[in-house]
């Protein structure tokens, strides 16, 4: 297959079909231990449903406000939080 290119500098060549099942991860037998990926994802989601119950986790239940902490992007390089790392799980995404 020959490469293609953008007809216009900096602009992009959307991928094919096949081009973004070739890039998606696929998990190995047994990455997950004796559990299946879903079955994984969901045990974890329900322990994250449990921490965000607790007060102690309440400052990482939700994103950040930026505009209430304007620098804490500037501090802190990957920003993340348990609602953020639940609906990934939910998506999948891991």
């Amino acid at each position: 297959m020959l490469a293609v290119f953008p007809e216009e500098l900096g602009t992009s060549v959307p991928l094919t079909e096949i081009e973004v099942r070739s890039l998606l991860y696929r998990t190995l037998d047994g990455e997950w231990g004796c559990r299946s990926r879903d079955e994984e994802c969901e045990r974890i989601i329900d322990g994250i449903n449990q921490l965000m119950t607790l007060d102690i986790a309440s400052a990482f239940v939700a994103p950040v406000d930026l505009q209430a902490y304007p620098m804490y992007s500037m501090v802190v390089a990957y920003p993340t939080d348990l609602s953020t790392i639940k609906q990934r799980l939910e998506n999948r995404f891991y």
